[in-house]
């Protein structure tokens, strides 16, 4: 199989894995523990930037329309996972692949922290335009889903390093 073909094959393997995830996630609400940032954070890392925006936006797009349809801010709620897929590929980027147990930490807790912040603003405007939540219900609650998010942050950036080193040595393995 070409390069490019087992790319493209892999990126929808973590897109499928991103729904998956989503619905084994724990929605509280105003707050979701979820994994989904997972495939996406490994996909930004191991391919960059485009990818990683690719699999979060096409994983998110996925668990919208089968979770809620299509609706005027469909757009806007999928752009988070691809912040976080951009985020990380940057700095794949930037670390050429060299990663440190301190520096990918940071990264996936700035990750965390952008998710957080453009899933609460989209969650606003969401909620003016269907006139469904105030300002203080909204956030009102932000430094909880902001904890949560680093924490899940932390669990991910242990995890990380492992699932890298594996996909890294299979890659050179199999040649891809």
């Amino acid at each position: 199989m070409r390069k490019e073909t087992r790319r493209l094959v892999i990126d929808a393997m973590l897109a499928a894995l991103y729904f998956v995830l989503s619905l084994i996630s724990i929605d509280l609400g105003s707050m979701k523990i979820t994994l989904v940032g997972l495939p996406v954070i490994v996909c930004g890392l191991l391919y960059g930037p485009v990818d990683g925006f690719i699999v979060g936006i096409l994983g998110s797009f996925f668990e919208q329309m089968l979770k809620f349809g299509f609706t005027a801010t469909t757009v806007l709620w999928i752009l988070p996972a691809g912040v976080r897929g951009l985020m990380m590929g940057l700095y794949a980027l930037k670390c050429r692949g060299n990663f440190t147990r301190r520096g990918l930490t940071i990264m996936i807790v700035l990750s965390a922290l952008a998710v957080t912040t453009v899933n609460t603003l989209v969650w606003y405007i969401d909620s003016r335009i269907y006139h469904y939540y105030t300002f203080e219900i909204v956030f009102g609650n932000a430094l909880v889903r902001y904890a949560t998010g680093i924490v899940t942050a932390i669990a991910f950036s242990i995890v990380t390093p492992f699932i890298i080193s594996r996909l890294t040595a299979l890659r050179v393995k199999k040649n891809f």
